[in-house]
């Protein structure tokens, strides 16, 4: 609890005491606000007596108070307003991040499939080409038992025929397989590239959102400051 402080006081002749929380030198400084208010209506009005003139300056500064009232109160009013405009606008920029977060996870998973699909080709790629080697020296090994062996080795001969035909139908499928496995790493692309395009859509109403909290902000805090100017 604030130390009451006992102050003289001498407004116009008169003195009196006054027990108060404030200083000495800001009763002081109180009395002679109004010794000069009461001494300005005398100056006004000539013949006022002093009763008057402080009874005129006691209405003077009852009306400046319910002015000052009346502004307090509007301010708190618009206080009111720009904190509920602000905080709409943040429940809408929770929710355009939480919109941003599930983006951010359908882009990942996109991702994921392209990576997975990758691998996949990759693979698909690498069994083709070993196919091809396994084609290439099967063809070889054809090519020299027709020039040295085509009599003695007609059985062996189908037997490398029949493997090159197996090995040609892998390929074939590989190749099938290959072509599918482009095309839906084609489809996650386009995907990845919507997803990124929504992710950089969120991003910019997130901005647009934290702009609008910063203004109202800033008009919430100038407010504030004119409530504390009209309480002084």
């Amino acid at each position: 609890m604030a130390r009451k402080n006992r102050v003289k006081v001498n407004i116009e002749g008169a003195v009196f005491w006054v027990v108060t929380e404030l200083s000495e030198a800001e009763i002081a400084s109180l009395s002679n606000e109004v010794r000069e208010h009461i001494e300005r209506m005398k100056r006004l009005t000539p013949g006022t007596s002093d009763y008057m003139a402080a009874v005129m300056t006691a209405l003077s500064y009852c009306q400046n108070m319910r002015y000052t009232m009346k502004d307090s109160s509007d301010a708190n009013e618009q206080i009111s307003v720009y904190t509920e405009r602000i905080r709409i606008a943040r429940e809408e920029v929770d929710k355009a991040r939480a919109e941003l977060i599930i983006s951010q996870e359908k882009l990942n998973s996109a991702n994921r499939r392209n990576t997975q699909l990758q691998n996949d080709v990759d693979t698909a790629r690498s069994e083709a080409a070993h196919l091809r080697d396994q084609l290439e020296d099967v063809t070889l090994e054809l090519e020299i038992f027709k020039e040295e062996q085509i009599e003695k080795q007609v059985k062996m001969m189908g037997a490398a025929s029949s493997e090159v035909q197996n090995a040609s139908k892998k390929i074939d499928e590989l190749s099938s397989l290959l072509v599918a496995k482009t095309e839906q790493l084609e489809s996650v692309s386009a995907q990845n590239d919507q997803a990124q395009t929504e992710l950089t859509r969120s991003h910019e109403t997130i901005d647009e959102l934290t702009r609008r909290v910063e203004e109202l902000q800033t008009e919430l805090d100038s407010i504030k400051k004119k409530k504390y100017l009209f309480k002084r």
